[in-house]
């Protein structure tokens, strides 16, 4: 091979890995800011709990179907999780960081984004992610008896 081509070849390699590690660092970056208005997307009894899930799709996404079901199902047992199409919302999408990477559910905690799973993922990691959500919700807050102040565990995150 010749060195033009061995440059050329890492080049491309270097930039598909960019492609794909750029949503998710964006993602990541979200992570604790505070979570945008969403009165009028919504319904008004999710927006009333500390805690709840968004579920961004998009009509072009090729998995997005598959999840989309398990979603509707699941926002029907429970009342903790919505759907948003991030094409029609897609500034919204934006400011969630959820980059072009649908589909992704955005978990939110008290106003701020908590996490974000990003891609397509069965009905049982779903459950386990909003498991997890409820049970680090629950276990995150300790009474400090010294001050009697709220204090953050460190080793919370989803």
């Amino acid at each position: 091979m010749t060195p033009l081509l061995i440059l050329f070849a890492t080049l491309m390699m270097a930039m598909l890995l960019l492609f794909q590690l750029y949503p998710l660092l964006v993602s990541r970056r979200s992570c604790g800011k505070k979570a945008p208005e969403l009165e009028g997307l919504v319904s008004d009894n999710l927006l009333k709990n500390k805690r709840y899930s968004l579920y961004f799709w998009a009509p072009q996404c090729g998995t997005c179907p598959n999840m989309t079901h398990i979603v509707d199902k699941l926002s029907q047992e429970r009342n903790d999780l919505a759907k948003i199409d991030a094409v029609k919302h897609a500034e919204l999408a934006h400011q969630m960081g959820v980059m072009g990477t649908t589909p992704a559910l955005v978990f939110i905690e008290n106003g701020h984004i908590e996490n974000i799973a990003l891609g397509a993922k069965t009905e049982k990691r779903i459950l386990s992610l909003l498991e997890k959500q409820n049970i680090s919700y629950e276990k995150k807050f300790t009474t400090n008896q010294k001050n009697k102040r709220y204090v953050l565990h460190q080793n919370t995150r989803l």
